[in-house]
C-alpha cells in the first residue's frame, strides 16, 4: 500500500512490542505511527511518528520547537529534545524523513531507547 517498507523496529530495548500502528496520507507527506507497549496499563507506553515528506523544505518546517527545549547532536544528526507534560519529546529529520518520539518514562531510559532508534535510522 505505501509503495516501500518503512523502517521501523518492532520491539524497542527488547521489552518494548509495537501494540498499534497507523498511517496517515496526507498532500505531501505519509506519516506512519507506531505505539509500543509493555507489562501492564501502567507501565506507559512510547510513541513513535516517521514523517515522510515530498519536499526537504516541508520536512523540515514541521519540527516542533519551543523555547523550553535543547538541542543535542547524536550520530551527527541535531536532535531537538523538550519536555511535554510528563513525557520526553525528541525530534530529528534524515534528509526528507521526520522522526519524533514520546514517551513518558525516565530521562535515561529515554535517551537510550532515542539513541538507539536514531543510530538505527541513520543507517538506512
Amino acid at each position: 500500500m505505501l509503495g516501500f517498507n518503512p523502517q521501523i523496529p518492532e520491539v524497542i530495548a527488547d521489552e518494548w512490542q509495537a501494540s498499534v500502528c497507523n498511517v496517515l496520507f496526507l498532500r505531501n507527506s505519509i506519516q506512519v505511527t507506531v505505539t509500543y507497549a509493555r507489562g501492564e496499563p501502567q507501565d506507559g507506553y512510547i510513541r513513535y511518528v516517521i514523517g515522510y515528506y515530498s519536499d526537504i523544505s516541508d520536512a523540515r518546517t514541521t519540527l516542533e520547537q519551543s523555547y523550553r527545549g535543547t538541542d543535542i547532536t547524536i550520530s551527527d544528526v541535531k536532535v531537538y529534545t523538550t519536555h511535554n507534560i510528563d513525557k520526553q519529546v525528541a525530534c530529528w529529520n534524515i534528509e526528507n524523513v521526520v522522526h519524533e518520539l514520546s514517551a513518558g518514562i525516565n530521562e535515561s531510559d529515554f535517551f537510550n531507547i532515542m539513541t538507539t532508534i536514531l543510530e538505527g535510522s541513520n543507517k538506512r
